[in-house]
């Protein structure tokens, strides 16, 4: 009877201690570690989805750019890299810019840039050292926003000889 009562005693101790106390006897991971490599794998595979969405979004953003650059260059907006009085005193927040005159007078400046403000739009000047300014009619990374702008543009504002400078990354 004792032999029987030390096994149903070590029964109840096993039954009442849960599948951790097998599993830690047993040299397996416990359901704490279990759940903390269920998080992780979660946590890696949401990352990885992530990536993915932002690649095919990049993808897309860049076939509607280059869709907007050949648009552009329809109506005759070149693209460049380079000024040719030199590099902007200041590092220039957009990675294009609608150039629509650069000015060596501070008067022709202002007279362009009050005609673009009158139509609607938000200028600015990217000054040089030379004390040169270019006019821009507006900046944006996203080169749709730059063609909704060249579109909108009066000829005025716009002249035939505006170009769009494409900042270096």
């Amino acid at each position: 009877m004792k032999k029987v009562a030390i096994i149903c005693l070590a029964l109840s101790l096993l039954s009442l201690s849960g599948c951790d106390f097998l599993r830690m006897v047993a040299g397996r991971p416990t359901s704490a570690e279990l759940s903390e490599k269920k998080r992780v794998i979660e946590e890696k595979k949401a990352a990885e989805e992530k990536r993915v969405i932002e690649e095919k979004k990049a993808a897309a953003d860049s076939i509607a750019c280059r869709d907007a650059k050949k648009e552009l260059w329809k109506l005759g907006v070149k693209f460049s890299s380079v000024f040719t009085f030199g590099n902007p005193v200041h590092p220039l927040e957009y990675g294009y810019n609608l150039i629509v005159g650069v000015y060596l007078t501070e008067s022709k400046a202002r007279s362009h840039y009050d005609m673009a403000r009158k139509e609607g739009f938000s200028p600015f000047f990217i000054e040089f050292a030379n004390g040169a300014k270019a006019l821009c009619l507006c900046g944006s990374d996203d080169c749709r926003a730059i063609l909704d702008v060249v579109s909108r543009a009066s000829r005025s504002v716009r002249p035939s000889d505006a170009w769009i400078y494409v900042k270096e990354r």
